[in-house]
């Protein structure tokens, strides 16, 4: 089981007892989890410090993907993902948690899908 995969497990595990808002945040990590998973498939090297760590767009970008590729929930994802939601004691009401979280939880699964796809074809 990768690290992602954990996440995204208390994810759900956390949206089912009502700590969305902690949800939201790991349904984030896993999206960038599973970024850095499909720039590192293609040999690329993602930033993991600062800011650039958690910047889901460079990251996507990186991994080869173009923002205006992707669904436009996954788009707006990427670019209003908030890794301050950890500090936070409930979602924030500029935030549509439940579809958000969706659509994180499915970008997230979308990128794990590259990686793999991604590694399959350098193993050949």
């Amino acid at each position: 089981m990768h690290i992602a995969d954990i996440h995204a497990g208390a994810a759900g595990h956390l949206r089912s007892t009502g700590e969305d808002h902690i949800a939201l945040y790991l349904a984030g990590y896993f999206v960038e989890c599973n970024a850095k998973a499909v720039c590192l498939a293609k040999g690329r090297k993602p930033s993991t410090a600062g800011n650039a760590g958690h910047d889901l767009v460079r990251l996507i970008e990186l991994g080869g993907s173009h923002l205006s590729d992707l669904r436009p929930e996954w788009r707006h994802f990427a670019q209003h993902r908030r890794v301050d939601l950890r500090y936070e004691e409930s979602i924030p009401s500029d935030v549509d948690g439940p579809e958000v979280y969706a659509a994180g939880h499915s970008l997230g699964s979308h990128l794990a899908r590259l990686a793999n796809r991604q590694r399959k074809r350098s193993r050949r």
